[in-house]
């Protein structure tokens, strides 16, 4: 049996980002690992918990209850009052299988390790007060006298440019910028994280996509993939050669779909060099 106040904060979290829909989402659990994979895979989130887990794995709108057991064919949840206990079977059917998941985190975790970071940005939650939900994506511009984050619209022409005020900090939640780089991530990646925790460190590479983390929170690490306009940021697409030899041989989670995104990353990036020669 898995059973655990914080342990359940996780999950709870999970699942009500799911029902709200704002990250439809499977987690997968495997000696003191949980991952988070959003089912558009541009996030793929991790935790380190202090004892085994075992192996399991769930679609986040399917928990509920205080505690769950594992079966030959799929998860028990449990929860009960004072006069009722309701049981539920949900059988397991994961889009991606646990060696996608793992050879998937360490493909982009060895990236960031090859590679001094840009930047560093430590934001709070209170800094979602300030962008608009309904804009897709939220773009970090770092320069070398700063950084700021600018939502467009690309319909009205309307553009958002926030900024941090200057005011002490300890060195912990200091900004670095050691160079220039722009990168968008998609607004609801990014208001999900804060449902975890109410601080985290985003750090910036020349790389397609960032790491935002908060390692006092059960070690919580997260990948986003970068996005372009209409772009997913698709993590499985930045990487693709390199992480579909694992998923060689075993069923498609969506090959139409992943084609799709395929074919219109290059047309953005096309659209993207047409614009710097211009």
């Amino acid at each position: 049996m898995i059973s655990s106040s914080q342990l359940e904060k996780i999950f709870a979290h999970a699942a009500a980002l799911h029902s709200e829909g704002k990250m439809k989402n499977w987690i997968y659990g495997e000696g003191t690992k949980i991952y988070i994979l959003n089912t558009d895979c541009s996030l793929l989130m991790r935790f380190r918990v202090p004892w085994e887990l075992g192996h399991f794995c769930f679609s986040a709108h399917e928990y509920e209850g205080q505690e769950f057991h594992l079966s030959p064919t799929g998860m028990i949840f449990k929860s009960q009052d004072q006069d009722y206990e309701r049981t539920k079977f949900s059988p397991v059917n994961p889009p991606y299988s646990f060696e996608w998941i793992k050879r998937t985190w360490s493909i982009l975790d060895q990236k960031t390790k090859e590679c001094k970071p840009v930047g560093k940005i430590v934001l709070e939650d209170k800094v979602l007060r300030w962008l608009e939900k309904d804009l897709p994506h939220t773009e970090f511009v770092l320069k070398e006298k700063g950084w700021s984050l600018v939502q467009r619209n690309i319909y009205t022409g309307e553009i958002i440019q926030i900024t941090k005020k200057p005011r002490p900090l300890t060195l912990l939640d200091k900004d670095e910028v050691m160079g220039e780089r722009n990168i968008g991530l998609r607004t609801n990646d990014f208001f999900a994280l804060f449902t975890f925790v109410p601080k985290l460190s985003f750090y910036f590479y020349d790389l397609p996509f960032a790491q935002a983390m908060n390692l006092s929170f059960f070690d919580m690490r997260v990948f986003l993939g970068g996005c372009f306009y209409d772009s997913l940021g698709d993590l499985e697409v930045i990487y693709g050669r390199e992480i579909q030899k694992v998923r060689h041989g075993e069923p498609s989670a969506d090959r139409k779909n992943i084609e799709r995104r395929k074919e219109l990353i290059q047309k953005i990036k096309a659209r993207r060099r047409l614009i710097n020669k211009g």
